[in-house]
C-alpha cells in the first residue's frame, strides 16, 4: 500500500518518567539497526516523503544518529522526530542534529510551569532544559511543534502551555488525549482515571482560538475528538486517521497504519448514523467510554460534513 509517512518506534526507553506513558521501564522489545533501516528502505520503496522516528525517546538510542544517517541517504523529504528535548538544550546537540537532516520536530510538552511539568515527567529542571531546546531548534530554523498528552491535571493549563511555547518559537499543537488503551488492566484502572472529559477539552479549544494566539492554518490538531464535541465552526482542528497515510512500525516488529491503533479511534454509537459530521468522525475510543461514559457524544444535526475544512 502506498504511504505518506513511515513512522518508526524504536522502543520505549526513555530518559523521563512521564506519568500515564509506556516509557516506564528500560525493559521491553526494541528494533535493531538493522530492523530499522529495511523498515525505512521498505517505507521509501512504497512511496513515503516523510519518516518519522520516535519512541519512547530516540534519542537515548546508540545508533540515533546513524539512523538519521540512513534517512538522508535514502531521500526522505521530510525527517521528523518526536522528543522530550532533553539534549536539545545543548546547542551543540541541535546543530549536530540539525546537519544530520533533521527537518521537523516534535517535542512533548506537559505544563506551562517548571512546577507541574517537572512533577508530572519526573525529572527536576527538565522544564528549562525544554525551553531552551524550544529557543535552540527555531533559531536554527526548524519545523518546531509541540505534541500535548491531555490529562485531567493539564486541561485547564492548555492555553497556557500554548501561549508560553508559542512564545519561544512553537508553531503548532497537537492534543492527544490520554489513552490506556494497550496497558494492562491494572495500570489502565490506575492510569485511566486521569483522562479528561473531550467536551471539556472542546470547550477549551473554542476559548483558545478565541485567545487567537495563532492565525496560522494548523495551529491546533486534535487527532481523537469526534466532531461532535467540537463547534462547527472549529472542525479545522480535527484529523481523520485515515487521512494521514501512515505505517507504523512498532518496537515488537508489528506493523499497523495510523488509523488501525486503538488510541486514534474506535466505534460508533447507535445514534452516530443520524450524524452529519459521521464521515469526518473515526469514532469514540473504547477506554474513553470505560472512563467516562457516551452521555457527551450527541447527533450533529444539519448539512452532511464530508472534508474537513480549512481554517477561516
Amino acid at each position: 500500500m502506498s504511504i505518506d509517512w513511515l513512522q518508526i518506534i524504536g522502543d520505549h526507553h526513555c530518559n523521563q518518567r512521564c506519568f500515564g506513558c509506556f516509557a516506564q521501564s528500560e525493559d521491553g522489545p526494541s528494533l535493531t539497526t538493522d530492523t530499522i533501516l529495511r523498515a525505512m528502505q521498505d517505507g521509501f520503496t512504497d512511496g513515503a516523503y516523510g519518516f518519522w522516528l520516535s519512541g519512547g525517546e530516540p534519542m537515548v538510542r546508540k545508533d540515533f544518529f546513524h539512523i538519521l544517517d540512513g534517512a538522508r541517504g535514502l531521500g526522505f523529504e521530510r525527517v521528523r522526530v518526536q522528543t522530550n528535548g532533553m539534549w536539545l538544550a545543548d546547542e551543540g546537540v541541535a546543530r549536530r542534529f540539525q546537519a544530520a537532516g533533521v527537518t521537523d520536530v516534535t517535542l512533548a510538552l506537559r505544563a506551562p510551569n517548571a512546577t507541574l511539568n517537572d512533577k508530572m515527567n519526573g525529572v527536576p529542571g527538565s522544564f528549562e532544559k525544554l525551553e531552551q531546546a524550544t529557543q535552540n531548534l527555531s533559531a536554527l530554523g526548524l519545523n518546531v511543534e509541540g505534541e500535548i498528552i491531555v490529562y485531567r491535571q493539564n486541561v485547564e493549563h492548555l492555553e497556557e502551555i500554548m501561549r508560553h511555547f508559542h512564545g519561544l518559537g512553537i508553531q503548532r499543537f497537537t492534543l492527544s488525549v490520554l489513552s490506556v488503551a494497550e496497558m494492562s488492566s491494572e495500570k489502565a484502572e490506575s492510569v485511566g482515571k486521569n483522562i479528561p472529559r473531550m467536551s471539556i477539552i472542546g470547550e477549551t479549544i473554542d476559548k483558545i482560538i478565541k485567545a487567537n494566539i495563532s492565525e496560522d492554518a494548523h495551529f491546533i490538531q486534535a487527532p481523537h475528538l469526534p466532531p461532535c464535541v467540537v463547534k462547527p465552526e472549529h472542525y479545522w482542528v480535527l484529523t481523520r486517521g485515515a487521512s494521514m497515510r501512515m505505517r507504523i512500525v512498532e518496537p515488537d516488529g508489528k506493523v499497523r497504519r495510523y488509523d488501525q491503533l486503538p488510541l486514534h479511534g474506535g466505534g460508533f454509537l447507535t445514534w452516530c448514523d443520524e450524524c452529519s459530521s459521521k464521515p469526518i468522525c473515526d469514532g469514540i475510543r473504547g477506554d474513553y467510554v470505560r472512563a467516562h461514559g457516551f452521555s457527551e457524544f450527541n447527533v450533529v444535526k444539519g448539512p452532511e460534513t464530508r472534508v474537513i475544512p480549512l481554517r477561516k
